[in-house]
This record gives C-alpha cells, sequence and structure tokens, in this order.
C-alpha cells in the first residue's frame, strides 16, 4: 500500500469518527496525518517506526496505520471505535456526499451501507434532500446503482498485484510449472469483471493439483475434469471487494495454445478457429509451439498483440501503433516540491535512466493545497534548481512546467504572467468534480483555449472503482482540443488511466493529439507509462505520430514554439 492509499484511507477513517459525532475530537486528528503521510519524501510501509517516534503519534492513530499497512484495510476498519459500522464507507464513494449527510442517514433512518441506502430510495423512505444540492439529490438513486456497478469490476490497479498473489500462491503446489494472466487482465481493461490464470501443470500431478485447487474452494466450470482445459472458479474477498477468481489449467505441453486462446476475447476466438476447444488444442500439438507467435502460425494466422485480441481490433494494422520503444520522455511528473516522493534530482535521474531525450517537471499549482500545490514564490525557486539541473544534466532536455488547476471559474490557478514563463503548462480539474454538464465542459475549454496550456490531464476525472468520470461534451472539447492544437492526455496511473481507450479513439477520428503522462509521484511511478500508458494507447490505436511524446525533441520543441505559451528553454 503506498502512501497516497494509505492517506485515503485515513480520511474515509475521519469521516466515520465524523459521522459518529460532528466535533470528535479524533476527525481532525486523521485528517491531519492523511495529509502529512501523502507528502512524505520516503515510503511509510518501510519506515513505519521511525515515522511513528518523529511524528509522536497518539497510540491509537499508530495502531490504526500498523493495522493498516500490515493487515489491510478490512481489519483496520473493523478495528476503529467509531460507533459507527465501516460499511458506510461506500457512500461516500457517491459524488458530494459529506460526513453531515451521512450521519443524518444513519441516525434518522439506519442506513449503514450502500444497499440500505438504495432500498431507501427505492421505497420512498428517504424522501429528504438533507441539504444535498437539488441535482445530486435528483440523481442519487441513479448514482448509487452506477456505484454498485463499478464495485461489481475489478479495477486493473486492484486486479494486478492481487493476481500476482494468486500467482505466488499456485506455484508452491507441486507440479505447477507456470501461472501467468490472461483473459481480460492480460490485454489490461481498466475494469475487468474477473481475475484470470492460466495454470500449467505436469502430466502426472495434474490430478493432484485439480484435487488440492477443488478443496481450497474452487468449483470445477467443465463437465469433466480430464479435458484439455479445466476452468475452475472462486469468489475471493478483499478489503471488502468481491474479486472472481477464474483458473484455467491445462498441462505445459498445451500451455501456449491455450494461453493465447484465453486471453482474447469471444471474436478472437473464432478468428482463431476454435469451435470446440479440446480438437483445437489437439490439432496444434504436432506443431509444438513454443510461443505465441508460433501459436498463430499453425492456426494461419497474423499474430495479434495480446492487448488487441478483441472485438474491433482484430484486423488493425498495428504495426503504426505507438510502442514503448518510440517513447522520448514524460510531460507528467511530481515531485517533492509539491506531493511527489522524489526529489527533482533523482526525477531527472530516473528520466535519464529511462533514455528519455526530454522530461517536464509539472507540480501542482497554489489552489491544491492537500498537495503542497506551489506558489509563485516556490515556483520561482524551483525553477532556479532546474537551471542548475540541465547544466548538470546536459543529456536530458528538462522542461520547467506546472500542472495548473482548472478553477471551478473557470480560470487558471496561476496568472497569465507566471504560466508565460513556464516551458510546459499541463491543465487538470481536480475540484468541483460533480457540477452540471455544461459548466464542466466549460471549465475545460476555457483551458483548451487559453494561450498558455499545452496538455489537458486526466480529462474526466475518473478513478477507477471509485469515482465515475464527470460528464463532459466531447464532441466540443475535442474539437476545441484539435482546432488549438492542445494534447489529451492518457493518464498511466493505473487508478485513473484517463482517457479511456473507447474515448480516445473518438478523439483520434477528431484529428486530437495526445500525451501519454505517467503523472508519477516518485521515480518508480515512471514506469507506469510502460506499464499500462502504452498499452492503452495501442487499445486506442493511437498512432505513433500522433502522440506529442513520441516525437523526437526536435519535432516537440517546434510544436512548443508554435504554440502561443512563450517558451524559455534557452534559458
Amino acid at each position: 500500500m503506498d502512501n497516497r492509499a494509505i492517506a485515503r484511507h485515513l480520511r474515509m477513517m475521519a469521516n466515520l469518527y465524523e459521522v459518529a459525532d460532528a466535533r470528535h475530537p479524533l476527525a481532525q486528528q486523521y485528517r491531519a496525518l492523511s495529509n502529512e503521510i501523502r507528502t512524505l519524501p520516503y515510503a511509510l510501509k518501510d519506515q513505519l517506526d521511525s515515522f511513528h517516534v518523529h511524528a509522536k503519534l497518539p497510540q491509537e492513530l499508530f495502531n490504526s496505520l500498523h493495522k493498516l499497512i500490515h493487515s489491510g484495510a478490512k481489519i483496520a476498519f473493523l478495528g476503529l471505535p467509531t460507533g459507527v459500522p465501516p460499511t458506510l464507507r461506500a457512500v461516500f464513494a457517491l459524488p458530494e456526499i459529506n460526513p453531515n449527510v451521512v450521519r443524518k442517514w444513519y441516525s434518522e433512518y439506519g442506513i449503514t451501507s450502500l444497499a440500505d441506502l438504495k432500498a431507501a430510495l427505492q421505497s420512498g423512505r428517504l424522501s429528504d434532500a438533507h441539504g444535498l444540492p437539488s441535482r445530486v439529490w435528483n440523481t442519487l438513486l441513479m448514482e448509487v446503482e452506477k456505484l454498485e456497478r463499478q464495485i461489481s469490476l475489478v479495477p486493473l490497479a486492484i486486479g494486478q498485484p492481487f493476481g500476482r498473489g494468486w500467482q505466488e500462491h499456485l506455484l508452491t503446489y507441486p507440479g505447477v510449472m507456470r501461472v501467468e494472466f490472461t483473459g481480460e487482465l492480460r490485454r489490461q481493461l481498466p475494469l475487468t469483471t474477473s481475475v484470470e490464470l492460466l495454470v500449467a501443470v505436469t502430466d502426472r500431478s495434474r490430478e493432484s493439483v485439480m484435487q488440492e485447487l477443488l478443496r481450497e474452494g474452487f468449483t470445477q466450470r467443465n463437465a469433466r475434469l480430464d479435458a484439455t482445459m479445466v476452468e475452475l472458479r472462486m469468489q475471493s474477498e478483499v478489503d471488502d471487494r468481491v474479486i472472481p477468481v477464474c483458473l484455467y489449467v491445462t498441462t505445459v505441453e498445451d500451455f501456449y495454445p491455450c494461453w493465447v486462446m484465453t486471453s482474447g476475447d469471444e471474436e478472437h476466438r473464432n478468428y482463431l478457429g476454435v469451435t470446440d476447444t479440446d480438437a483445437w488444442i489437439a490439432s496444434l500439438r504436432q506443431a509444438r509451439p513454443t510461443t505465441e507467435v508460433d501459436v498463430y502460425k499453425a492456426s494461419s494466422r497474423a499474430y495479434i498483440e495480446p492487448e488487441l485480441r478483441e472485438r474491433g481490433s482484430l484486423r488493425k494494422d498495428s504495426r503504426r501503433f505507438v510502442t514503448y520503444a518510440a517513447l522520448q520522455g514524460d510531460l507528467h511528473m511530481h515531485t517533492t516540491y509539491s506531493d511527489g516522493a522524489g526529489s527533482l534530482e533523482e526525477m531527472v535521474r530516473g528520466c535519464i535512466a529511462r533514455g528519455y531525450q526530454y522530461m517536464a517537471i509539472t507540480d501542482h499549482s497554489k489552489s491544491e493545497i492537500v498537495a503542497n500545490g506551489l506558489s509563485e514564490d516556490r515556483l520561482a525557486r524551483q525553477h532556479e534548481e532546474v537551471l542548475r539541473l540541465r547544466e548538470k544534466y546536459p543529456e536530458i532536455v528538462i522542461l520547467h512546467g506546472t500542472e495548473v488547476d482548472i478553477m471551478p471559474d473557470a480560470t487558471l490557478d496561476f496568472h497569465d504572467d507566471t504560466l508565460a514563463d513556464l516551458d510546459l503548462v499541463v491543465a487538470s480539474i481536480h475540484t468541483s468534480l460533480f457540477i452540471a454538464k455544461k459548466e464542466q465542459t466549460a471549465r475545460i475549454l476555457a483551458a483548451i483555449e487559453s494561450p498558455h496550456v499545452d496538455i489537458v490531464a486526466h480529462p474526466t476525472g475518473r478513478m477507477l472503482g471509485r469515482r465515475d468520470s464527470y460528464a463532459l461534451d466531447w464532441d466540443a472539447i475535442f474539437a476545441a482540443a484539435a482546432a488549438h492544437h492542445i494534447a489529451l492526455e492518457l493518464n498511466s496511473n493505473p487508478n485513473r488511466l484517463d482517457l479511456d481507450p473507447k474515448v480516445l479513439r473518438l478523439a483520434l477520428d477528431a484529428g486530437c493529439l495526445f500525451a501519454i503522462g505517467s503523472d508519477a509521484h516518485s521515480v518508480n511511478d515512471l514506469e507506469r507509462i510502460y506499464l499500462f500508458g502504452v498499452t492503452q494507447a495501442r487499445r486506442a490505436w493511437l498512432p505513433t505520430e500522433r502522440v506529442i511524446n513520441a516525437w523526437n525533441w526536435e519535432t516537440l520543441s517546434d510544436w512548443l514554439s508554435h504554440q502561443p505559451n512563450a517558451s524559455t528553454l534557452s534559458s
């Protein structure tokens, strides 16, 4: 669990204390602790004891932190003596819900969960808005149902580490030789219906492995345990989330045909010519495939990359799609100047290690108080450090920029004079997320039309599994972005993956440019582009020439110089 996740859970603990008592003394302590942890320059999980001593934490707060880090969120919340049920956490994921509203629902109507709230709304028992704006109250039941659908899906940021845990566990079984992600998880769908794994076993151990899995709680979906590939399923609970797990068990000999077949959707199976699984796999044994490429060749089909093995993508010419190797830089990252865990120099060295030609430092602007946003003075001091690092590291171009907030009134968080002095401006929304579609669209259009903005970051504001995208007029936004030559970001944070590939395809058709940004808050986070961003870009069919950080420095510099923003690169 990283610092931002820990901070998020602590804020929720503060919410629950406020539900119990609006003036609960611990609520403010938990919020303050959350803000402090979010901006720590090191991973708290690795230095919890020293942090405890340094911060002089009250024992109750330390106990919560310790449980959260070492036992998980479910145990930590169950052990919290708030006097209110932790199942109320889910209710706070609804738009504009606050502790005062939830306190009324809990104390007056006995609502303890999302299911209780839905039933109360459907029956008409809850007929008072309790201070909620009418636009929120009028759509509350719809938002509850939407949230239920979200909770039933598994965000990639949860599914991957959960799947890795199962990989490690299954590899302890005698006779299990290999365990790999497959299905939606391997195609990296931002939200998956289940975690699917392909398990390869030796012939002699197959029966014993199957019996052990059945004893562990899996149930078989196939009619026969001796089928070429057996499908097993179970429900696993992690931190109040139920995650469906699907295992495909096969032999080492049949591993690659099974991996190719299970990694795609039904249209991909049809493409391969699979009508009978056992017969299709048996037909490939003589070819003895030792790679996935061999499987396609033996099936007389052109090879398709895993992320494209789904409806609509099978016959695309993927040679034009952006690749990992094509990226020349990263244009969205944070340092210890705001809420990052890596110093400016550490981020520079991290980008050099990745072979980048250029990079952009884009710490938060002043209104992002919780993220330690930079004032104009601190931004100026940061610029002085950038100048020193340019001299020290001439092998990479260091752009000095900002992630400037788009304010509720559609203005930008820094004055035009300040933005004009920067090399790159990334604009994004972090507040007033659930206002009306017309007003939200107007905010983004105002940023696009600014003479200083180059990139619009995480344009829909979604947090996978926790917060849905806000409503926007995409036709207007795409037309404006294309006309003003502004890049729309594909944010590589696995909790966001924003824009979604389906929306990116529409933007591509509208003639837009794109940036694949890591939104890194540490050196390790720079890997997000490779681990997640490029895969989503390829699922969206983005060609290399339309991704601005796949351009070489000369091309990007020319683009920036033709933007209205005045570059200071010669400084």
